[in-house]
């Protein structure tokens, strides 16, 4: 990847087999200058596995649990909260831009509910 005035191309490989949206200008990261005598290259790259378990390291899942769980949900809910890692920000800096993901809604054979939108 190279930076040009604060903004690069990456190329993204879909290794799932369901259809995945990336709108455009999401945030997907961000990059750094490194010095050059401080890279290593790395003969294999890293597994998906080794990825998840290197950022699940980080995070530290036990402020996100409930004290009304008891210790067999609690524990159900680290191994769930550690699975998906990337499901949360590592800093309030990563918050900063949020892009609304498109969706659509199917109906089958029903038509779609026309109505002006109303606050709840």
């Amino acid at each position: 990847m190279t930076l040009l005035n604060k903004s690069g191309e990456l190329w993204v490989a879909n290794g799932h087999n369901q259809h995945r949206c990336i709108p455009k200008g999401m945030r997907m990261g961000y990059a750094e200058l490194v010095n050059p005598t401080c890279v290593n290259t790395l003969s294999e790259p890293l597994s998906h596995e080794d990825v998840t378990e290197e950022r699940a390291s980080f995070i530290d899942y036990t402020l996100m649990l409930a004290p009304t769980l008891n210790e067999e949900q609690q524990t159900k809910l680290l191994d769930l909260l550690k699975k998906f890692p990337d499901a949360f920000e590592k800093s309030h800096k990563d918050s900063r831009r949020r892009i609304n993901v498109k969706h659509k809604i199917e109906t089958e054979d029903h038509s779609p509910i026309s109505q002006r939108p109303y606050r709840i």
